[in-house]
């Protein structure tokens, strides 16, 4: 298995969700691969998961020209729920320093689009469109990193979601059973003890007296990045007040 592979299909992890409903077999009717779906769309929409993240293509900029769809700077097929920097080569004619620009507002954007001749510094979005700031006075070349949207099937339901990968780390996929659990229990099997339960386990009991020892599965589970992060040295600026 390649590292930041898929891992599983949503096939596999219906067992698990039976057995997070005490092991029911009427849950095999009421389509528990949707439920599934629905899971992975919402932990994946804001949590970040390396099978997801993604390098859009090389574009270049049009002078004068501030607006560009988010397609644009996207691999094909793709959509984003979170981006990671949207960056730009400031050396055109060799594209070997690139900088992020920063993220602002539409409001804040309003003045800065309308600047003629710069080099972009800011973007944002706006609907269906991406705008940067002030407009570029050369073809400058742009590229987006970025988590794109859980992919699917298109149209598929039911059994045809079987087959579908999870594009989920496998310490997740136990998490993913609990949610669409959660789902099943709230929602078609109307068994609202389980899905309390379901959910307390889930997300924490913001009731509790110790919050840090009920943290809930998802907040309490790390992230690739965060275990990446545990070699680095970080700086700390201290700051002195007069007397």
């Amino acid at each position: 298995m390649n590292p930041g592979a898929s891992t599983a299909t949503i096939a596999d992890l219906i067992p698990g969700v039976q057995l997070a409903l005490q092991n029911r077999t009427d849950i095999l009717s009421y389509n528990p691969q949707k439920y599934i779906r629905d899971a992975i769309q919402e932990l994946t929409l804001s949590n970040p998961f390396e099978e997801l993240r993604q390098t859009g293509p090389m574009k270049q900029l049009t002078v004068g020209q501030f607006q560009y769809p988010v397609s644009f700077f996207l691999n094909p097929g793709d959509d984003y729920s979170q981006v990671q920097a949207l960056s730009i080569f400031t050396n055109p004619n060799t594209n070997t320093v690139a900088y992020p620009m920063k993220y602002d507002t539409p409001a804040a954007m309003q003045t800065l689009v309308y600047i003629p001749g710069g080099l972009p510094a800011k973007w944002t979005r706006f609907g269906t469109n991406i705008w940067v700031g002030p407009q570029p006075n050369q073809t400058y070349t742009a590229f987006m990193n970025y988590q794109r949207r859980h992919p699917f099937p298109s149209g598929a339901t039911g059994a045809n979601l079987n087959s579908a990968p999870v594009y989920m780390p496998v310490e997740w996929l136990e998490i993913v059973e609990y949610c669409a659990a959660y789902r099943l229990a709230a929602g078609p099997l109307r068994w609202m003890d389980e899905a309390k339960d379901l959910r307390t386990l889930l997300y924490g009991d913001p009731a509790a007296d110790d919050r840090m020892a009920n943290l809930g599965l998802i907040k309490a589970r790390f992230y690739q990045q965060q275990m990446d992060a545990r070699i680095h040295s970080r700086q700390l600026t201290p700051v002195t007040g007069n007397r």
